[in-house]
């Protein structure tokens, strides 16, 4: 059952339970949730999106964080899963947004992450709470929240156990059944079965797997692939993959050290990262192991294994300016060997990283990347079996697919209903800013609000406008003409504006017929403005392309 809101009532809670899916569901990232039961709320995760625009100036996404400000008093909290960008990277603009401050709550790793984050906004670090997922409990108004493992491709992440007066909900983000973790913390299914017996009304769960057959394998798979890659190289190893997947870095770091290779860490997202995961113990390494870039000039190439920000081929990252002839102290030699060990998922990023690739071949690099092999990256999202086994532990009336598009989620929902474990209409498919309405005896669908994504600039600080996308794209279509005109002349300048002639004999024809025209308007009398206007005319009919084009016309009028 589907309903719309009001405007009047969209921001008005129903004063039972209810869970709205502000992001999330849709793409594969900018996961932004919120439950509420009564006049309470809690956000659960705060992630950014990867914008498919960088073309034009926008690099992230940001949720939609309107919903919560309109009801901000009501927050009595914001829980995060796991350490990774996009459920943790909007963290900082929520706040600035709320202009207040709601404690968040995360395992240590994850809130390590989190806290470098406030560093670089200038915000109070004190609302930041970690808790032991072993033991914890915290207590949000209505909320009692009880935390446990879960195994992901980031340590310590966890999933939530949410009692309310109304029922159970349990919330499992991105997660995998992994019996052989490189930390050794598997997942909690005993904690998770012993809770989930007091009754579940409803999961929300990782959907992202679901056109994936078996189960997902376990990080430690690609540590034997890592280590014959090491058994054939004989100059340096550059080694790259997502600064927060810890666990990938310690598998390489491992492999280093069984080569007696040492470890530098480069590009500050992957050090900034590492040294907060060695701090928690989350990232074992011995002092000795590691050097500086200066300290690595004394050593021998086959002595030295690059650690390296840049996976997916971001354009102010390391390795992209290492790749590129841009970085201060290091440049690829024929010896040396790329690892790429992430899989190119965010919109846009394959391009970049095929881009890098192409240009490590042309230098004669030796590259290890995934369509290559396929064994040097493994998922960290749950396959169809490992759907079934949550399915199976928690056994909820309803069921909520999060994390994925819109085939993930529509495949989930054959998956589970395909094998009985729950039926069709108790698999709750949101779109953006729909909530689903939760009681023992129904789920109610509704359109909350209509979410917009705000698009940040690479600096991180700068807010684009949707309508300055559009403009961007219309200038990089149709190119500018620039007019520069006053009493006695004036001059045409052709930026990008892709019709033939605009140079030489033609231009100076046209020149003449502008400042012709312009001549004739100005005896007339009119004002600036309207000489302005008359003049974008007369250009659009010079300039105008067969299919009825023309470029963005600026005029001055000296």
């Amino acid at each position: 059952m589907l309903k719309s809101l009001s405007r009047r009532q969209r921001h008005t809670s129903p004063g039972g339970l209810r869970f709205v899916a502000v992001s999330g569901t849709t793409s594969v990232t900018e996961n932004f949730y919120v439950y509420e039961y009564g006049d309470e709320m809690l956000v659960v995760d705060c992630g950014i999106g990867f914008s498919e625009n960088e073309a034009y100036g926008a690099d992230l996404m940001l949720p939609d964080f309107s919903y919560v400000a309109t009801l901000k008093k009501r927050l009595r909290g914001i829980l995060l899963t796991h350490g990774h960008e996009d459920h943790i990277g909007a963290v900082p603009y929520l706040l600035k947004e709320l202009k207040s401050k709601p404690d968040v709550y995360a395992s240590p790793l994850t809130i390590g992450f989190v806290r470098e984050k406030f560093k670089e906004h200038g915000l109070d670090s004190g609302v930041l709470k970690a808790f032991n997922p072993d033991n914890a409990s915290l207590t949000l108004g209505s909320f009692k929240i009880t935390p446990f493992r879960v195994t992901h491709s980031v340590p310590d992440s966890v999933g939530y156990f949410i009692e309310t007066p109304e029922g159970n909900l349990v919330h499992v983000s991105d997660f995998k059944f992994d019996w052989t973790p490189v930390d050794g913390k598997t997942f909690d299914t005993k904690k998770l079965s012993a809770l989930s017996s007091r009754g579940v009304l409803a999961m929300t769960s990782d959907c992202l797997g679901s056109t994936s057959p078996g189960y997902t394998q376990s990080e430690q798979s690609v540590k034997a692939r890592i280590n014959s890659i090491f058994d054939g190289s004989h100059g340096r190893i550059f080694f790259t993959t997502i600064s927060s997947n810890i666990s990938r870095m310690q598998q390489a770091i491992e492999v280093a050290e069984r080569h007696g290779r040492k470890v530098v860490f480069v590009g500050r997202s992957i050090e900034n990262k590492t040294e907060i995961a060695r701090s928690l113990n989350q990232l074992v390494v011995k002092k000795s192991q590691v050097i500086s870039q200066n300290q690595a000039r004394n050593y021998r190439d086959s002595e030295l294994c690059y650690i390296i920000s840049g996976s997916y081929g971001q354009a102010r990252s390391s390795l992209f300016r290492v790749v590129n002839g841009e970085h201060s102290t290091l440049s690829f030699k024929q010896s040396d060997t790329v690892i790429f060990s992430a899989d190119p998922a965010p919109p846009g990023s394959k391009e970049k990283v095929d881009a890098l690739i192409d240009k490590l071949f042309q230098a004669g690099v030796g590259v290890y990347y995934y369509d290559i092999q396929e064994d040097l990256h493994v998922s960290g999202h749950g396959s169809q079996e490992d759907i079934k086994m949550l399915l199976g532990l928690v056994k909820p009336r309803w069921a909520i697919p999060i994390g994925g598009t819109i085939r993930h989620m529509k495949a989930y929902e054959d998956l589970v209903t395909k094998h009985g474990q729950i039926g069709k209409k108790r698999v709750l498919r949101l779109l953006p800013g729909m909530a689903a309405e939760l009681s023992t005896q129904r789920a109610v669908r509704r359109q909350v609000y209509r979410p917009k994504s705000a698009l940040l600039s690479g600096d991180g600080e700068t807010v684009i406008s949707g309508e300055t996308i559009e403009r961007r794209k219309q200038l990089s279509a149709s190119g500018v003409l620039a007019i520069s005109a006053g009493l006695g002349g004036g001059r045409l300048v052709n930026i990008g504006f892709a019709q033939s002639g605009l140079s030489g004999p033609l231009e100076e024809r046209r020149s003449s017929a502008l400042r012709k025209k312009l001549g004739e308007i100005e005896a007339g009398g009119l004002t600036r403005s309207e000489l302005t206007k008359k003049m974008v005319q007369t250009a659009k009919k010079h300039f105008s392309t067969k299919n009825g084009n023309s470029p963005v016309i600026l005029v001055v009028v000296r």
